[in-house]
This record gives structure tokens, C-alpha cells and sequence, in this order.
């Protein structure tokens, strides 16, 4: 990608920004931010399809609605592989919620291997937020121990 090209998606990704902080303005705001989608998507097609084959770049792009992505973005050349990441599993749910646990205190009565049994479909951000709003709960009532008891999941 060309440092102009660069400079290009960085001033959509400023615009994008603006659009959001503005969102209650006016009608010609709503309308600038309206085209910025159609802009930007033109901006980021116009930047992969510049670049020479085999040059060693790899685009990789993230999204939490893959089922809304513009077809143009996802036919053969451009972004024509798609891995989907899935929310974790039993294990993985006991592997994250020891990370986010590692920082506060539990009664022995907590058993995060319990709390990943009661937490199918749940993600890493949903599983780091249920231990923060235990901590919370607990501060509340003047414990300084997270404990099963509450009325939280746990």
C-alpha cells in the first residue's frame, strides 16, 4: 500500500470517528456520515486492488457482522477467506475466567470450572465483566471476598 493510499483510509477512519462523536447534528452531518460508508468501502477496494501480486502483503480484517459485509469485499482477490472465531467452549471459558480472576479474592466456595458450566454462549468480554460485576456486588455489600451466595451466576 502506498503511503497515500495510507494517509487516504487513516483521514476515513478520522472521518468515521467525527461522524459518531457528531451524531446529533444536523442534517448535512447525517448525510456526510451516511456517504463515509460507501466512501470508505470505495477507499479500501481501490487500496487492495492496487496491490502487486505477490508482494508479501496479507489484509486482515475483523468484523462482528460478517453477515452485513458488502460482497465486493469478499469476491476472489480481495478478502476471499474467512476463518470465524466462536465463542469459547467449557474449557476455554475456565481458561479465560482464571485470567480475569487472577486479580480478586474468592470464597472457597467458588468454583470457576461451576461458573463455566453456567456460562455456555458466553464470551471472553461477557465472562471478564461477570467477575467485575461480582467484585462490584460484593464491594457493595462490604465483603472483600467474591463468593457464591450473591446473586450473580457464580
Amino acid at each position: 500500500m502506498s503511503v497515500d493510499g495510507e494517509e487516504k483510509v487513516e483521514k476515513k477512519v478520522i472521518r468515521k470517528r467525527d461522524c459518531k462523536e457528531k451524531e446529533n447534528g444536523g442534517s448535512e452531518l447525517r448525510k456526510n456520515c451516511v456517504n463515509w460508508g460507501v466512501e470508505a468501502l470505495n477507499q479500501l477496494l481501490t487500496e487492495i486492488d492496487g496491490f502487486e501480486a505477490n508482494t508479501g502483503i496479507i489484509v486482515i480484517a475483523a468484523t462482528n457482522r460478517a453477515d452485513i459485509l458488502d460482497y465486493a469485499l469478499l469476491r476472489p482477490g480481495r478478502i476471499d477467506r474467512q476463518v470465524s472465531v466462536d465463542v469459547p467452549d467449557i474449557r476455554g471459558r475456565t481458561e479465560i475466567l482464571k485470567v480475569h480472576a487472577s486479580n480478586k479474592k474468592f470464597d472457597s466456595d467458588v468454583s470457576l470450572e461451576v461458573v463455566a458450566m453456567r456460562t455456555p454462549g458466553f464470551s471472553g468480554a461477557d465472562l471478564a465483566n461477570l467477575l467485575n460485576e461480582a467484585a462490584i456486588l460484593e464491594g457493595r455489600c462490604g465483603k472483600t471476598t467474591i463468593s457464591s451466595k450473591e446473586k450473580v451466576v457464580i
